[in-house]
């Protein structure tokens, strides 16, 4: 199964992180295809590269609401997602799940 994890940021690990990376490399793990969206590229991304799960940079994905960032953040979203074809999308986070949902 495609599988694509959205979150806001990747440049801090908080709960939602940790939460990612342990769900993320368990279904990785298990054979499944699953690649982690995010914006602010960091520790969340390198922890993952480690365990063979693909990462994918949000660029216009930032964690204060600004409209147009937040509109070219959903149209980027939704590319990518159109690309990958996943099976199933979880959000993580208020403005990734909010994006995310949209976009799906």
């Amino acid at each position: 199964m495609k599988i694509a994890f959205i979150i806001t940021r990747a440049d801090d690990l908080g709960g939602a992180q940790i939460h990612v990376i342990s769900l993320a490399g368990a279904l990785q793990e298990r054979g499944h295809e699953v690649t982690v969206l995010a914006g602010l590229g960091g520790t969340l991304f390198e922890s993952l590269v480690l365990k063979g799960v693909s990462c994918r940079l949000l660029t216009r994905l930032i964690h204060p609401i600004s409209l147009l960032e937040d509109w070219m953040a959903l149209k980027e979203i939704k590319a990518i997602l159109s690309e990958l074809k996943p099976d199933l999308v979880t959000t993580h986070s208020n403005k990734a799940g909010l994006l995310g949902r949209m976009a799906a």
